[in-house]
């Protein structure tokens, strides 16, 4: 369990996006040079991991490794940024997708996926409603093909507030799909707009037969201010669009091992 330190919500020093000296700061009407062909939706979106025994973030032999990670603290898997045994998010745009990974004792890999839900792309590819892996077996095998629930979504900052650069997509799959459930039936109750509510994430140890991993429970903690809100509204509709346009994209890579060791399908 982390201790009482750990669950404050702390930023990793050399990996943060927030710690700029003052004298490179731009404002946001101001591009940075260099960028200006890149496009918003040139960019993966971050994923919010949660660190389990096997995670490769936590592998000191792993390129991905991030000092001082440790097993039940969620962190951002580009920037690395370690959020500790609580965070907090704004959700702005729920949307479904699917992947397909080879076997571990293969390599695993990614193999296909459809990030708008409908028609995936790589092998087998095609219309997901129709292929046979995206489907339970006869004797009730769950699909090889994993649906999941993503959340384009913000992490609050210390000051409570929203900001582009702490984007990222909050992801569940397998077992994990009624904790996504039982989210979306809470967000519904609330009878406003997804961006409009804040909400904790908070990691729990869970335990069945032999394995044990980290789980989580969410839980509301109250609404953004008005000028949160107005700039959720301007990010949603960004997300939105690239949604709309089938370019809403988010990291996945290291999905596939993920819950290796663990016998549950995490984030």
């Amino acid at each position: 369990m982390a201790s009482k330190k750990q669950e404050i919500v702390r930023h990793e020093e050399p990996q943060s996006l927030t710690t700029m000296p003052a004298y490179l700061r731009k404002t946001d009407s101001t591009p940075a040079a260099g960028t200006e062909n890149m496009e918003r939706q040139d960019i993966t979106l971050p994923r919010l991991g949660l660190c389990q025994a096997l995670t490769p973030q936590r592998l000191r032999t792993d390129p991905k490794y991030i000092p001082g990670l440790e097993e039940g603290q969620f962190f951002n898997t580009i920037t690395q940024q370690v959020y500790g045994d609580k965070v907090r998010v704004v959700p702005l745009l729920f949307y479904k997708s699917r992947l397909l990974f080879g076997p571990m004792e293969e390599g695993g890999g990614l193999k296909c996926r459809a990030d708008d839900n409908i028609v995936g792309i790589g092998v087998p590819g095609g219309e997901c409603a129709k292929c046979s892996l995206s489907m339970f077996g006869k004797a009730g095998e769950p699909p090889e093909c994993n649906q999941l629930y993503n959340y384009a979504s913000v992490v609050l900052d210390e000051h409570d507030e929203i900001r582009m650069e702490n984007m990222l997509a909050v992801s569940f799959r397998s077992t994990q799909l009624k904790v996504a459930r039982d989210w979306n039936a809470l967000i519904r109750l609330r009878r406003a707009d997804l961006f409009a509510g804040i909400y904790e994430f908070k990691s729990i140890p869970q335990k069945k037969d032999n394995y044990n991993w980290f789980g989580h429970i969410i839980a509301p903690t109250g609404w953004v201010s008005e000028q949160a809100y107005r700039t959720a509204q301007e990010l949603y509709n960004a997300v939105a669009e690239f949604a709309r346009q089938g370019r809403l994209h988010h990291d996945v890579e290291d999905l596939s091992q993920a819950d290796q060791g663990t016998g549950e399908g995490q984030m």
